[in-house]
């Protein structure tokens, strides 16, 4: 029995048709979108309108290029593959469950029993990609890996070892990531002020002149 989200619960017809009816820029084209609260398909929930230049597609499944999937990844002019450490993944699959009506139990369920095979599929999909995009446990980039050649790691400066970071646990409900604070650039020194001008010498006093008798 198939489980939502399996690659053979995907319309792959229906896929190939929408993005062929994009790839011909008619003006205006609407497009399906996902409710998480309604767990099912929203047709026509996004308007293309053809002034747009670039359309950015985003599913598990997109590389995927054997059974019905055969030939889907060369639609595409640019293939992008996202990567994230294991347990921010985990951890952000089973809050979005929670936020889309699943009890903890059921998320955490869920999450072993469907999210984290069909996360293996998706895996094996990495290599075809012309882009592979690494994001750390803040959720920045770490680095970009064009294919064919070395990755370009990410400027992020380190930050101090002030103390205890907050960790991700992997399956837990409301955990914390300690966002990325940029360090506050030094301010610039203020100008030197000009002296001050001197001031000019007091007139001297007239001399005291003893009043006259009368």
């Amino acid at each position: 029995m198939s489980v939502k989200g399996q690659p053979d619960t995907i319309d792959v017809v229906r896929l190939r048709k929408y993005i062929q009816a994009l790839i011909t820029r008619p003006e205006n084209i609407l497009w399906p979108g996902y409710s998480r609260f309604l767990h099912d398909v929203v047709p026509d929930k996004f308007k293309v309108h053809e002034s747009a230049n670039l359309v950015i597609i985003e599913g598990n499944y997109l590389l995927l290029n054997r059974g019905p999937f055969q030939g889907l990844p060369d639609m595409f002019d640019l293939r992008i593959y996202v990567d994230a450490p294991a347990p921010k993944i985990i951890a952000a699959l089973v809050d979005r469950h929670i936020r889309g009506g699943k009890t903890l139990d059921e998320a955490k369920s869920w999450v072993k029993r469907v999210d984290l095979p069909n996360a293996r599929i998706a895996e094996t999909t990495r290599s075809d990609a012309d882009v592979v995009i690494e994001r750390d446990t803040d959720d920045d980039i770490a680095s970009v890996t064009w294919k064919g050649e070395e990755p370009i790691a990410s400027s992020k400066p380190s930050l101090p070892d002030s103390g205890p970071r907050s960790r991700v646990l992997p399956g837990s409900h409301g955990s914390t990531i300690s966002p990325y604070l940029p360090q506050q650039p030094a301010k610039a020194p203020l100008p030197p002020q000009p002296p001050h001008p001197p001031h000019p010498p007091h007139p001297p006093h007239p001399p005291s002149v003893p009043p006259k008798a009368p």
